[in-house]
């Protein structure tokens, strides 16, 4: 098992038609919107690699922060999410929100 801690970012990406010149403004025709972050690419090619992954990861203070994530306790999936202005305190709690479901879903089988 593999643990990785890093960031989590959202990359906003804007195709152009070319690339600009200096001081020129070029108006791309869409945005996409596509998860990133050097630890969350990380713990994404371990786990494709069958590697098992947990990840704790830190995000900032903007509109697009919230924490989500899952984990994998014996082969099944749980989340948990958490909104934070401390970006360390909403990894944790999203981690321990994901942690307490795999554990309340034992409890009940």
């Amino acid at each position: 098992m593999i643990v990785c801690f890093g960031s989590i970012n959202l990359d906003l990406i804007f195709p152009l038609p070319h690339l600009p010149v200096a001081g020129q403004t070029v108006l791309g025709p869409s945005m996409q919107i596509e998860p990133g972050g050097k630890g969350a690419n990380q713990a994404v090619a371990a786990a494709r690699d069958g590697t098992k992954v947990i990840f704790a990861g830190a995000v900032g203070r903007d509109a697009l922060a919230e924490v989500k994530l899952a984990v994998q306790v014996d082969g099944r999936s749980y989340r948990g999410q958490a909104v934070s202005f401390d970006v360390m305190e909403s990894s944790a709690k999203a981690y321990v929100r994901a942690m307490n479901n795999a554990a309340a879903a034992k409890e009940n089988h």
